[in-house]
């Protein structure tokens, strides 16, 4: 266990928001954030090779040396008193926040065994209805393991395997939802998701016991469609409609819906969008079944501004994209997450870069990215973006997506996360590159854990469960 009181940004944010939001519902004029950080130099080795092998490992295997450290593509789930539970690497570390000083914060490593060994691709999932956190961890061997927790890692659970028959091999995504034909076991109420992408087709497989043991695989998409076989994050409605959105379909974005629990699904383009290079895209979902799809697009050759879209009936029409961020001068952008609470209250957020050029160009692109968060409470009408780590930089220089095409300065790797917190209110996790508040330069390439939680302003929900 370590506590650290590293305090890199705690900013709070003035000015009216949109006279159109006001009226869609009450809102603060105040947005405050603050940044919490993993601890610097503390040990916790853990991995199935020595702490003396670099990283990353060979073929793409995991290790980790120190709380928090190389911990790029974070995960996370929230306990209802507020304790953040941090997924990077092969570590699951439980962050909570004692109150006693600005960016005060205790970070504690509770991953269960098995997930700690190995790994080429770390996920981890809190089932919003039930509270169940999936530790989901893919084995370069091919399928995946996974553990799951009801008492937020105090105890974990060793399914037999994380995956079903079938399933390809990589960059796995896990969700759960309401069941709409299938009969889930008496056990757990929901049901898993389990989807990840082949050589040139994306596929499903469900799990009707709470994460025990998963059927055999069904495709999304195959080689006939133009979409990326790689996507973003399963998402689910509360009426348990499933939407998955890869990275791109030929020159325009779609998402893809299900409405009979992953068995068959529809493709359901978003007219007028782009494909640019931020990295995945996301799908959030609110209360009322609104969805907010969001990407990143080719207004800056393809390493553009986030755009958004907002659909009522779940995919079959969408409003016109709109860039977030425009305002404040962003021209390019990378990793867009975002949560919905009620349908016409949403987040998106990403990290940005108000430097133009080539974001994935390691020679050329010199530019700061800090992390930004936009914000609508009337449905998508109208956005406001706020610089989120205003402090310090997330990085300075390029931020590639090419995966392994990155020549070897993939720093930040794939993606970051964001959740509700209890009282309504944003949680992000993100690997923060650069810890100096002044002086980082393209040296500076770290992947340190980090949590942004939105502390002042109005929530998402207008009533907190």
């Amino acid at each position: 266990m370590r506590r650290t009181p590293l305090l890199i940004a705690v900013v709070s944010l003035a000015g009216a928001l949109a006279a159109s939001a006001t009226a869609a519902g009450k809102t603060s004029a105040t947005l405050t954030f603050r940044q919490y950080t993993s601890p610097v130099g503390a040990a916790g080795h853990q991995g199935d090779l020595p702490p003396a092998a670099t990283d990353p490992a060979p073929f793409g295997i995991y290790q980790q040396d120190g709380i928090g450290d190389n911990c790029g593509e974070p995960s996370l789930g929230v306990s209802p008193g507020g304790a953040v539970l941090y997924a990077c690497g092969l570590q699951a570390l439980r962050v909570s926040f004692d109150g006693k000083g600005a960016g005060s914060s205790t970070w504690t490593d509770v991953t269960p065994k098995v997930e700690g060994e190995q790994s080429s691709d770390p996920i981890i999932w809190q089932d919003p209805s039930t509270g169940r956190v999936f530790m989901n961890q893919l084995m370069p061997q091919g399928c995946s393991l996974m553990a799951y927790t009801d008492n937020f890692a105090e105890t974990w659970t060793q399914t037999p395997l994380g995956c079903g028959a079938g399933i390809a091999f990589d960059h796995q995504t896990v969700g759960t939802g309401t069941p709409r034909l299938l009969k889930t076991a008496p056990t757990y109420p929901n049901i898993v998701y389990y989807c990840t992408n082949d050589v040139a087709a994306a596929d499903c497989s469900t799990s009707l016991d709470g994460g025990l043991t998963f059927s055999p695989a069904h495709p999304v998409f195959g080689p006939e469609s133009a979409c990326a076989p790689i996507t973003g994050h399963v998402k689910s409605a509360p009426d348990g409609t499933v939407y998955l959105m890869p990275d791109g379909c030929g020159a325009h974005q779609s998402v893809w819906v299900s409405e009979n629990d992953a068995t068959t699904w529809t493709e359901r383009p978003i007219p007028g969008s782009t494909v640019g290079d931020a990295g995945h895209p996301v799908v959030a979902t609110g209360r009322d079944g609104t969805v907010y799809a969001a990407w990143g697009s080719n207004d800056n050759v393809r390493g553009g501004r986030i755009h958004v879209s907002v659909s009522r009936d779940k995919g079959v029409h969408w409003t016109a994209p709109v860039p977030l961020g425009k305002e404040k001068g962003i021209k390019v952008s990378r990793f867009p997450i975002g949560v919905a609470g009620d349908g016409d209250r949403a987040v998106i957020g990403f990290l940005g870069s108000t430097s133009g050029g080539d974001p994935g160009n390691k020679n050329l692109f010199k530019g700061r990215w800090d992390l930004y968060l936009s914000y609508t409470y009337d449905r998508g009408k109208h956005w406001v973006t706020y610089n989120a780590t205003p402090g310090s930089p997330v990085q300075v220089g390029s931020v590639c997506t090419g995966g392994l095409g990155c020549d070897g300065d993939r720093n930040l790797l794939d993606f970051n996360e964001m959740v509700i917190g209890p009282d309504g209110r944003v949680i992000v996790a993100f690997a923060d590159g650069c810890l100096k508040t002044k002086g980082c330069t393209t040296k500076d390439r770290l992947r340190k854990g980090a949590i942004v939680k939105q502390l002042g302003g109005t929530p998402l929900l207008r009533v907190v469960k």
